[in-house]
């Protein structure tokens, strides 16, 4: 089942006093990021935050499951309730993520 854009919409408002937060529809699925960072996914409604030490410290009880198949474990976020943790975990996962790599310009190849 997709996840609905009123979940998606309730996340990201549980996290925005963390600053930049947004979330982009992708595959049917939406991306939350932070400033220019994916931060974590939003699956069938379950909210999935990239893992960190810093933010497994901040959730312990978070289950690590991969988000799709195929995909390397994250921290399923059951409890989306409490906006503080919210906050502090969007603040803290963004901090411990490198920065994403710059994009390369593409050039047009001449057709022959």
């Amino acid at each position: 089942m997709p996840s609905t854009q009123e979940f998606a919409d309730y996340v990201v408002a549980q996290m925005s006093r963390a600053g930049g937060i947004r979330r982009r529809m992708m595959f049917g699925e939406y991306a939350v990021y932070r400033q220019d960072k994916v931060i974590g996914l939003i699956i069938d409604n379950q909210l999935y935050v990239k893992l960190t030490p810093e933010g497994q410290a901040l959730v312990p009880d978070a289950a690590l499951l991969p988000p799709y198949q195929g995909a390397k474990p994250q921290m399923r976020i059951d409890d989306i309730e409490d906006e503080a943790v919210m906050i502090e975990l969007a603040r803290v996962t963004y901090e411990s993520l490198p920065d994403p790599k710059p994009k390369t310009k593409r050039t047009k190849v001449a057709k022959p």
